[in-house]
């Protein structure tokens, strides 16, 4: 009979040994996410423009379906383009009007611009020039000017009746120098002028490329 009881005590004793792990288990878990850190704007990530080496992203504003895009201005260092729909909606490209268009460059284009992704961030810079975004003049005399870009857009909004609505919005900015690293260029947005953005190398086959590369 002692045995058995034995048997008993020893099942029970194990019962609660077992228990006892898994809630320190759990409570260890629960420790851990309670400690991690809350991460209310991913933006705020992003403050170290030349610690290339992290997949995430954020956009630089509001993203832009294609088919929403109306107008496209650029302006580099091979010239100025625009690209528009016409009544028709058609996509045309000024100046090349009825001349078809590579899709895949065009595709890219409407893409960097219409959702523009930032690798990094630095807030509150302290001179944008630094980072090539201003017209300055070279030790030789060139006066050098960043890329542009303006991009209006059909935008989708609630009026003050409470009613959706179609109204059109203008994106604009400036593409200035490589970062150290060459893993990404210094994007300005007009509309947060206290921060500037790092996004990837990509940007050379759209907005830094000449108009040349759109046309088939």
């Amino acid at each position: 009979m002692l045995k058995k009881e034995e048997k008993i005590i020893i099942i029970l004793a194990s019962a609660a040994l077992l228990l006892l792990v898994i809630w320190f288990a759990t409570r260890n878990l629960l420790r851990v996410e309670d400690t991690a850190p809350v991460v209310t704007d991913a933006e705020t990530k992003y403050n170290e423009a030349d610690a290339i080496g992290t997949n995430d992203k954020v956009l630089v504003y509001e993203a832009t379906e294609k088919d929403d895009i109306i107008d496209i201005k650029v302006k580099n260092e091979h010239g100025s383009y625009r690209v528009y729909r016409d009544k028709d909606n058609n996509i045309q490209i000024h100046g090349f009007e009825g001349v078809p268009f590579h899709n895949e460059s065009m595709s890219a284009l409407m893409t960097s611009l219409g959702k523009p992704t930032a690798m990094y961030r630095i807030e509150n810079p302290s001179d944008i020039e630094q980072y090539g975004l201003t017209t300055r003049t070279l030790e030789d005399g060139t006066v050098k000017e960043p890329a542009t870009f303006e991009m209006t857009a059909n935008k989708t909004v609630t009026n003050e009746k409470g009613e959706q609505e179609t109204v059109q919005k203008t994106f604009s900015g400036i593409v200035g120098e490589k970062i150290v690293s060459g893993g990404g260029y210094y994007f300005y947005y007009n509309d947060t002028p206290n921060v500037v953005y790092v996004v990837d190398t990509g940007i050379e086959e759209t907005v830094l490329a000449p108009v040349e590369t759109l046309v088939a």
